[in-house]
C-alpha cells in the first residue's frame, strides 16, 4: 500500500473514532435508532406510526369542537384518544424491549468498524514508512522513538504517525468544543439597563 493511501485510511479511521468520542457513542446510537423507527419496514413500527398518525387526526378533530356544544361527539373522540394512547403505550413497550438488542448490535459494529481495521494496519504495516526525516535533524534517540516499533531509523513509522494524528484531531475538536461553549455563555447585562431597572423599582 502506498504511504499516502495508508495515511488517508488511518486519518479517516481516527477522524471517525474522534467524532464518536466527541459527540458521544450513545447519542449516535440513539439517533440511528430513531432513524430506524422512522424508516423501518418492521410491522410493529409501521403499526406504531399508524397509531400515532391516527391519534394526531383524532386530536385535531377533538380540539376543533366544543365539549359543551357537541358533548357526544367530543366524548367519543376522547375515548378514541384514550384507546389509541393505550395501544401506543403497549406497542412502544414491546419495541423498547427490542431496542436493547438493536442498540447493542450497533454499538458492537461501531467498535469493530474502528478497531479491526486499525489493528490490521498496526500489525500488517508496522514496518511501513510514512516519510523520511532529513539526516542530523534530531538526536538518535528521537529518531529511534519516531520509527518505533519496527520502522527503519530515520523514518516516521505508522504507530507514531497515528499518535500524532490522534493528538492533532483531538486538539481541533477541543478547540471547537471550547468555542462552542463560549458562544453559549450568557451575554452580560448592559449596566445602563440594570441601573434603569433599579431606579424604576425605587420609584
Amino acid at each position: 500500500m502506498e504511504p499516502y493511501t495508508l495515511l488517508l485510511s488511518v486519518l479517516t479511521l481516527l477522524a471517525y473514532n474522534s467524532l464518536l468520542s466527541h459527540y458521544g457513542k450513545d447519542n449516535i446510537i440513539e439517533s440511528i435508532w430513531l432513524l430506524y423507527l422512522k424508516f423501518s419496514s418492521n410491522s410493529q413500527i409501521k403499526l406504531l406510526n399508524s397509531y400515532k398518525s391516527e391519534k394526531r387526526t383524532v386530536q385535531i378533530n377533538k380540539n376543533s369542537i366544543s365539549p359543551q356544544d357537541q358533548y357526544a361527539k367530543w366524548t367519543k373522540l376522547n375515548r378514541k384518544t384514550d384507546e389509541l394512547n393505550k395501544k401506543i403505550e403497549d406497542l412502544e413497550l414491546e419495541i423498547n424491549n427490542s431496542s436493547t438488542s438493536f442498540k447493542s448490535i450497533i454499538s458492537r459494529f461501531l467498535q469493530i468498524s474502528y478497531w479491526l481495521p486499525m489493528v490490521f494496519f498496526r500489525v500488517w504495516h508496522r514496518k511501513s514508512v510514512i516519510f523520511w526525516i532529513p539526516n542530523d535533524i534530531f538526536p538518535w534517540f528521537i529518531e529511534k522513538s519516531l520509527s518505533w516499533p519496527s520502522s527503519p531509523i530515520g523514518s516516521v513509522g505508522l504507530s507514531q504517525w497515528i499518535f500524532l494524528l490522534n493528538a492533532f484531531i483531538g486538539g481541533i475538536l477541543f478547540i471547537q468544543k471550547t468555542l462552542t461553549s463560549s458562544n453559549e455563555l450568557e451575554k452580560p447585562i448592559d449596566p445602563s439597563l440594570k441601573s434603569k431597572d433599579v431606579s424604576t423599582k425605587v420609584k
